[in-house]
């Protein structure tokens, strides 16, 4: 009997648990990120990576989370006896940092990305660890590591700790160098601010051998001096014909060196300008960028064929011509300027003939040149006859008129210099007139302050002679000097190319303007005008000026 009640018991209990077994179900999550949360219905059931989790069956609530990614929901169905999996991609969230520093103002870099603004600041980001540093001039950069939660607002207050500076200031010989720090991108400015300690300088300047410098920056205020040593190369030069003079000239401004070459020459390096003639040679120079290696330059002089005396004009390419010129012979000339506060004088040699303009640059002359580039005609030039010389031109109008005539022909025009003019004025004499000593001869060759113009100015110390003209008289209207040029005296004073303050003593010896006084504000003119006494209007007499005046022209020199 009890054997039966048994069996029937041990029946009941074993159908029990099959419908249990066959009506069980479950829930397994795995998720992108380990160490997510899950939670059923609320309740937390277990961590990434997880077993299965036996439910209900019907309607539940899944919930994954994670501290630095958006939550994730789901209400999912599950039957009786069914395993529910899912697969969750956690996305990452947002959350805000409150960026604030001590001192204000520091710049911001957020892994590695330097931001535009400054503390303080508020920036919303991706959630995750961050590196964030932060930095300012003279304080050391700190750094801090992160993590963003999401939906979070992280405050981060860094201090910022002083690195201690100095000034430094490097005075170098020569003045002008270049200054680069060695191993760094740091710019050198004079009296810049550097984080106190060693740093190496490279300083360098043309013509000088580079060095490389330690630096030590202190708290305070640094100066270091650091001289350059010259570098040097050998110049040979080679000419023909052998009786050549060679000029040597190098350096800028204040420190131009311009010297007789000897071989062999021992020069800085750098550029360097070779200047050649020879009497009766087509003159010849080169510029060489010279290193420490050195270099050899060889010139053969070319014999000028040009003939002294010989008369002609070149032609523009739409017709006409420019002024006409002449031929002016090799020579020698020797400068002196006794009327200067401390007298000077000068031997020049000119070893190549050039073309002077026979006259004065005339009025319909240069209004072809003002029409053409559109400068006009000087404007206090009143009722002017075609033949007459220009007047009321500066320094400026005539250097852009040799310019434009260049350009026109091809040809080298420019004004001449002092020496030129007076080699031009003597035209192989040695008195202070080329004429002579007399000076009641001069109305013969030129229109100066005369008996005519005492007529009009009675209290003018005039010349006891008569020209003929009171005011410019056409050009050529008196008898040429010895060159075949006329007006050198009177008329119109003409400007040229140097400077109206140098010193014969400083003009070079081949008659070109001395390198010192290429820029200027004053500018010479020579030969006197029409309202001018016989000692103005001589060889020998200097004037200087800035301004235009109704007796100043000028006249062209052409290069053969």
């Amino acid at each position: 009997m009890y054997k039966i009640i048994g069996g029937i018991v041990g029946l009941i209990a074993l159908a029990i648990s099959g419908y249990y077994f066959l009506n069980q179900s479950s829930v397994m999550v795995t998720a992108s990120e380990p160490g997510a949360l899950v939670r059923i219905d609320g309740k937390l059931v277990a961590k990434t990576p997880m077993e299965p989790v036996s439910v209900a069956a019907g309607t539940h609530l899944l919930e994954v989370t994670h501290t630095h990614f958006a939550p994730y929901s789901e209400q999912i169905q599950v039957a009786a006896g069914e395993s529910v999996s899912r697969d969750v991609q956690l996305a990452l969230g947002e959350g805000e940092l409150s960026l604030l520093s001590n001192p204000r103002g520091a710049w911001i870099e957020i892994d590695g990305e330097l931001l535009d603004a400054v503390t303080p600041t508020r920036l919303t980001l991706r959630s995750g660890p961050h590196t964030i540093t932060m930095g300012q001039a003279e304080r050391r950069p700190t750094i801090k590591e992160v993590v963003l939660m999401h939906g979070q607002t992280l405050p981060v207050n860094l201090e910022l700790s002083m690195d201690p500076h100095g000034t430094l200031v490097l005075k170098t010989r020569p003045n002008r160098t270049n200054i680069a720090f060695v191993g760094s991108d740091l710019t050198y400015s004079s009296g810049m601010r550097l984080p106190m300690g060693d740093y190496n300088v490279r300083v360098s300047a043309t013509g000088y051998e580079s060095r490389v410098v330690p630096v030590t920056v202190r708290y305070g205020d640094n100066e270091q001096a650091i001289t350059l040593r010259r570098a040097y190369g050998q110049l040979a030069v080679n000419v023909k014909p052998a009786s050549a003079r060679v000029i040597v000239s190098y350096g800028r401004g204040s420190q131009a060196v311009r010297k007789v070459y000897t071989e062999p020459l021992r020069v800085p390096v750098g550029k360097v300008n070779v200047q050649v003639r020879a009497m009766g040679r087509r003159s010849a120079s080169r510029q060489i960028d010279l290193s420490s290696r050195g270099s050899t330059l060889n010139f053969n002089l070319q014999v000028m064929t040009a003939k002294a005396g010989e008369i002609f004009a070149d032609s523009f390419p739409e017709g006409g011509a420019a002024p006409s010129l002449v031929v002016v012979p090799a020579g020698t000339l020797r400068m002196v300027d006794a009327q200067a506060t401390n007298p000077s004088e000068r031997n020049v040699e000119f070893t190549q003939p050039f073309a002077i303009g026979r006259y004065e640059v005339t009025v319909a002359e240069y209004a072809r040149f003002a029409a053409a580039t559109g400068r006009g005609m000087p404007r206090k030039l009143e009722n002017p006859k075609d033949v007459e010389p220009v007047r009321f031109v500066r320094p400026a109008d005539a250097l852009a008129y040799v310019q434009w005539l260049s350009s026109q022909t091809g040809k080298i025009y420019r004004l001449p210099t002092e020496a030129e003019w007076e080699y031009v004025a003597r035209a192989g004499t040695q008195s202070t007139h080329f004429f002579g000593d007399d000076p009641t001869e001069i109305c013969v060759y030129g229109n100066v302050a005369d008996q005519t113009t005492k007529k009009v100015y009675r209290q003018w110390d005039v010349v006891a002679c008569d020209d003929g003209h009171l005011r410019p008289a056409a050009v050529g209207s008196y008898a040429a000097n010895g060159f075949g040029v006329f007006d050198i005296y009177g008329n119109v004073s003409e400007w040229v190319a140097d400077c109206g303050d140098g010193s014969y003593a400083l003009a070079p010896s081949d008659g070109t303007i001395a390198a010192k006084y290429v820029a200027c504000d004053r500018r010479g003119y020579r030969g006197g005008s029409w309202d001018s006494g016989v000692a103005e209007s001589s060889s020998l007499s200097r004037n200087s000026s800035s301004g235009a005046s109704d007796d100043r022209g000028f006249r062209v020199l052409r290069m053969l």
